[in-house]
C-alpha cells in the first residue's frame, strides 16, 4: 500500500498504443544494446510517439536512432533533494503526465530505481526484468522476463526478451548506428590530412573507466610499434577526451602518414572517425559496442566483465581474456589477432 500512495496507480492498458516510453540509462554500451528495442517498438507500433528517457552519456545514441521521437535525459528535473527514490519519485511524476500507454524499463537484472520510474508513468502496460523472488507479487510490472541467479543470457537478448513479454519479436541484429552524412565527410577529410587513407585503420582506443580493463599505456606504444613495422595499416590512437593516463607526448614521435593521435568531445564526431576503421582494440566498454554499431570490427579486451552478456555483437569480432586481469593479455596476443582480422577481411 506504502508504494501504491507514493507512485499512483497505474492507467487500464490502453486500447491503442499511442504513446511508449522506453527507460535504458548508464553508458553507451547499454544504449546501444537497447536499438534493437527501440526498433522493434517503432515496428509494432508505427504510428505510435516513442520516447526515451536516457542518462547524460547515452542519450547521443538514442538521438541517432531514427526509430526515436523524442530523448529525454534523467533526472527530468534539477532538485536539492538527490536521494536515489526522491529522484525517481520525481520523475515518475513528470512522466505520469505524459500519459504513456506503454513503459519498458531495460536492465539485465531487476532494478528497484527502475521499476518505481516504470510503475510511477501510470501506463498501463509494464514490462521490465524481475528477480525469482517477486513472481508472487510483480507490483511494478504487468509483463516482465524473469533473471535467475548466474544467468548468462547477453544484454540485447535480455532487451529481445522483455518484448516477447508483450508478444513484440525484435531482431538482435538492428544495432547499426545511423550517423550525418557531414560528419562522416568530415572524419573523412581528417583521415586523409593525417593519414595514408589508402592503408587499412585500425583504431586503438587506451581510455576505459575500469580501472581493470586498462591496458598498459607502454603495451599500446609496443602495439603501435609492431603494427607500423609489420602491416601495411594506418593507426589511429584514441583516448577519452582529457584522460591523463594516456597523454599524446608519451606515443611520440609517431610515424608521419601511419600514425596519428585522435581526441574529440564530440559524440558524433568520435562515431564518425571510429567508422572508418576497419578494425578497433579497445577494452570491454562503451567504445567497443559503438564500434560494432558503425561496423568496425572489434578486438575486444575483457577482464572481469562476462564476455557472454557483454561482447561485441557479431560474429566477426574478437574476445580476448585471460581470467579477470586486462594485464594477462599480452601485445603478441592483441598483434595475432588484428592480423587475422585483416586476412579475413581482404
Amino acid at each position: 500500500m506504502t508504494k501504491r500512495l507514493l507512485f499512483g496507480w497505474p492507467r487500464p492498458p490502453a486500447r491503442e498504443i499511442r504513446r511508449i516510453l522506453v527507460i535504458r540509462r548508464n553508458g553507451i554500451g547499454d544504449m546501444i544494446c537497447a536499438l534493437p528495442v527501440l526498433r522493434a517498438l517503432k515496428k509494432a507500433h508505427p504510428t505510435a510517439r516513442l520516447t526515451v528517457l536516457a542518462d547524460d552519456a547515452n542519450a547521443p545514441v538514442a538521438r541517432c536512432c531514427e526509430a526515436v521521437d523524442e530523448v529525454l535525459v534523467f533526472p527530468l528535473r534539477r532538485r536539492l533533494f538527490t536521494g536515489r527514490t526522491w529522484q525517481a519519485w520525481r520523475t515518475a511524476r513528470d512522466l505520469k503526465k505524459r500519459r504513456f500507454d506503454l513503459a519498458v524499463g531495460i536492465s539485465g537484472s531487476f532494478s528497484r530505481l527502475l521499476a518505481q520510474m516504470v510503475y510511477g508513468t501510470g501506463a498501463g502496460i509494464r514490462a521490465g526484468t524481475l528477480s525469482p523472488d517477486r513472481i508472487v507479487d510483480p507490483f511494478y510490472y504487468s509483463h516482465y522476463r524473469v533473471r535467475y541467479e548466474g544467468s548468462r543470457t547477453h544484454q540485447i537478448l535480455t532487451g529481445a526478451e522483455i518484448l516477447q513479454s508483450i508478444d513484440i519479436e525484435c531482431d538482435p541484429g538492428a544495432i547499426d548506428l545511423p550517423l550525418p552524412s557531414a560528419e562522416i565527410d568530415g572524419a573523412k577529410s581528417w583521415l586523409k590530412s593525417h593519414l595514408d587513407a589508402t592503408r587499412p585503420v585500425v583504431w586503438l582506443h587506451l581510455s576505459n573507466r575500469r580501472p581493470e580493463s586498462r591496458w598498459p599505456t607502454a603495451r599500446y606504444k609496443e602495439l603501435v610499434s609492431k603494427l607500423v613495422e609489420k602491416t601495411d595499416v594506418s593507426v589511429i590512437l584514441a583516448r577519452t577526451a582529457g584522460d591523463p593516463d594516456f597523454e599524446p607526448s608519451f606515443f611520440e614521435p609517431l610515424p608521419r602518414g601511419r600514425a596519428a593521435w585522435f581526441e574529440d568531445d564530440s559524440f558524433l564526431k568520435f562515431a564518425a572517425a571510429l567508422g572508418l576503421a576497419q578494425i578497433a582494440v579497445c577494452g570491454d566498454g562503451g567504445v567497443m559496442h559503438l564500434a560494432a554499431a558503425v561496423r568496425t570490427r572489434v578486438v575486444a579486451l575483457f577482464s572481469s566483465t562476462e564476455p557472454e552478456i557483454w561482447r561485441p555483437w557479431g560474429a566477426s569480432h574478437v574476445v580476448l581474456r585471460r581470467g579477470e586481469d586486462v594485464n594477462l593479455i599480452s601485445v603478441d596476443e592483441v598483434f595475432s589477432a588484428v592480423v587475422q582480422c585483416l586476412k579475413s577481411n581482404v
